[in-house]
């Protein structure tokens, strides 16, 4: 899936796109569902399988969970568009370029190319570590559901914004990370607009 430094791109481009009321609550919710504590993963993603065998991620779910949320809360909406997001990473990534998780060690340098790609994408898009959690967070649907480790991981983010020296990219340039960033502003914005008409695509089908 996405970087969150990939995601605080576009949930900054995306904020230019569509109409965000609260900035702060829209980039927090964009990168809340990775701050997970590494057991819950699948869940805060709404990931599931096919009778077949194919993975997706489960858009129906949450819009019929959390729609209410969806429509007046930023903090929802960031949420939402980041499992879109991450749908659209699978598909750039499997589908397009064909990358191969099986093979040993492709998981470990494909995360060391997002630690690569993380200046560049700072420098690119202007992003700046200002991510503020509001009072109460604990109290959010969502929260109550998932045991975010939402501290550890926001102090853990902050490593993106160094300077970081670990070679050369092995498979996500970032060439790649911008393609990805811009697709997925574009399917956002189309899923939001559906979003608000009332329109429910199937979208997680599509993009399985």
């Amino acid at each position: 899936m996405g970087s969150r430094m990939m995601h605080l791109a576009a949930a900054k481009l995306l904020c230019d796109r569509i109409p965000v009321r609260d900035a702060a609550r829209f980039r927090l919710g964009s990168i809340l569902t990775d701050a997970e504590n590494g057991e819950y993963g699948k869940d805060t993603h709404f990931k599931r399988v096919t009778p077949d065998g194919e993975k997706y991620f489960d858009l129906r779910s949450f819009r019929g969970e959390y729609g209410r949320e969806i429509a007046s809360d930023d903090l929802y909406l960031g949420y939402y568009l980041h499992i879109v997001a991450d749908a659209v990473y699978r598909y750039l990534v499997y589908e397009k370029y064909k990358w191969d998780p099986s093979v040993p060690g492709n998981v470990e340098r494909l995360h060391n190319d997002y630690r690569l790609t993380n200046a560049c994408l700072s420098g690119k898009y202007g992003l700046s570590y200002d991510i503020v959690v509001p009072d109460g967070i604990e109290n959010e649907r969502i929260v109550r559901r998932f045991p975010f480790t939402i501290d550890g991981f926001l102090e853990e983010m902050k490593s993106d914004f160094l300077p970081y020296k670990g070679g050369e990219p092995f498979f996500l340039t970032p060439a790649i990370a911008d393609e990805y960033i811009s697709l997925a502003v574009e399917v956002c914005g189309k899923e939001y607009a559906a979003f608000s008409r009332g329109r429910s695509p199937v979208f997680e089908y599509s993009w399985k």
